[in-house]
């Protein structure tokens, strides 16, 4: 028979476990294939467009701050699929 401690200890690692296997089942797809990124298309109707209309469409992938979008990934996952209610997203992972 477990001590409660033994039983709190067990069912932490077995959140953690489904948690784990949660996400790797949900990002299986979208991380299963490699990364190839190409911005010919979207230079192309960058090109196209007046000035006017690339202030409204903001198209120009050179201006992704992409330290942060990476960063709000990963606090998303942290948040809507984890379920994890601890985390600050003002503050982030620094």
């Amino acid at each position: 028979m477990k001590t409660p401690d033994q039983q709190q200890e067990l069912e932490m690692w077995k959140k953690a476990t489904d948690k784990g296997t949660h996400v790797v089942n949900t990002m299986k797809i979208p991380y299963k294939s490699p990364f190839n990124f190409e911005s010919k298309n979207i230079e192309k109707v960058m090109a196209a467009m007046s000035p006017e209309e690339r202030e409204i469409f903001l198209c120009d992938t050179r201006a992704i701050k992409w330290p942060e979008y990476i960063k709000n990934i990963v606090i998303g996952t942290a948040l809507h699929i984890l379920k994890e209610d601890h985390i600050d997203p003002s503050k982030g992972f620094e």
